[in-house]
């Protein structure tokens, strides 16, 4: 894929990635003392950037993860400890010894202050609202090592999301020094196109097209196990994708995303828990509401080992969380939903 290729959804680029990084890799590259298959300079594009989810039984990305890293993301706020409360068992699946290095699994918002901690995304909406036309939109993407600033290593630096607004839609161009498409790319992508989103609900134009490249893109040879998996399993007899749509942000989203974020450190704290009967949780917007709900579970997942998940709350998340959550803990589920 060293040319650009288009797709609609990010589940049928993944696919086309897996493929291209198992069977036809450039380069067998020493990655920090971890062999691994690298292609260099792939880009895609992504006409439905909403569409952000491979629903893969192999390959499925960790939801809660995935939320609680794009709020933080959409707040500024770079704190490892949160990243790694969502996926604690993450050092010993990845042979990762320390926090910081576990958290670098995320990417994370550089500011466009130097040496301050505002807001990046809130300065680019700012920016944008000002002068829709700029090329000027660009938040630096940063290692976890670094917070607030752009990092010192040189080859961190080309590492970027650009907003580009042009003919009444939003457009995002990504670019990453390095990545790994196993492990990091579908966390990044899902958090570049939900920032994308929320800029775009706040700018009140249409989501665009979404574009990623990356200088080295490449997968670990202890992965290329899974890779196979992921690649038989849509290759199987019968074999059919989801058919998930997923929901839309609602045009309030900056009360929406404080909404979120307030529920998220509550229910990390375990300072409360909530079902769909939560009088506070009816008046939320159906989009927030199920962001809320899958944090719910994770917060169960976390405090209530080895019990059952609640099963109003399962029942009343979208069905595309409802799959995710059901093949990432099916003896978790009551036994009449499994």
């Amino acid at each position: 894929m060293s040319t650009t290729t288009t797709f609609s959804s990010f589940h049928d680029a993944y696919l086309a990635i897996l493929r291209e990084v198992r069977s036809r890799p450039l380069n067998v590259i020493d990655a920090r003392g971890r062999w691994s298959r690298e292609i260099p300079n792939v880009s895609f594009v992504l006409t439905n950037p909403v569409e952000r989810i491979p629903f893969l039984e192999s390959r499925r990305p960790d939801i809660a993860l995935c939320v609680a890293a794009s709020l933080g993301m959409l707040e500024s706020r770079n704190d490892t400890a949160v990243i790694n409360h969502y996926h604690p068992g993450r050092n010993a699946s990845t042979n990762i010894t320390s926090s910081r290095e576990d958290a670098a699994y995320i990417i994370q918002l550089g500011s466009l202050d130097p040496g301050t901690n505002s807001n990046s995304v809130e300065a680019i909406i700012a920016m944008m609202a000002d002068d829709p036309r700029t090329e000027a939109a660009i938040i630096p993407i940063i290692g976890p090592d670094t917070p607030g600033r752009i990092p010192s290593r040189a080859a961190d630096h080309p590492s970027s999301i650009q907003f580009l607004h042009r003919d009444d839609r939003l457009h995002c161009v990504v670019q990453i020094h390095t990545e790994d498409a196993y492990v990091q790319l579908p966390r990044s992508v899902f958090s570049c196109t939900l920032i994308q989103e929320y800029v775009a609900r706040r700018l009140g134009v249409a989501v665009g097209a979404y574009r990623h490249h990356v200088d080295s893109l490449h997968v670990q040879e202890r992965d290329t196990y899974h890779l196979a998996e992921a690649i038989r399993e849509v290759t199987r007899w019968g074999y059919t994708p989801p058919a998930f749509t997923l929901p839309a942000m609602p045009t309030d989203a900056r009360n929406g995303l404080a909404t979120a974020l307030l529920w998220e450190h509550q229910l990390r704290t375990n300072q409360r828990a909530t079902a769909p009967s939560d009088p506070e949780l009816r008046g939320i917007d159906p989009y927030w509401r199920n962001i809320i709900l899958l944090l719910e579970i994770d917060r169960q997942v976390k405090i209530h080992q080895n019990r059952i998940f609640d099963a109003g709350v399962f029942q009343a998340l979208h069905p595309a969380y409802r799959w995710l959550v059901a093949h990432d803990w099916p003896a978790r589920l009551p036994p009449y939903l499994r």
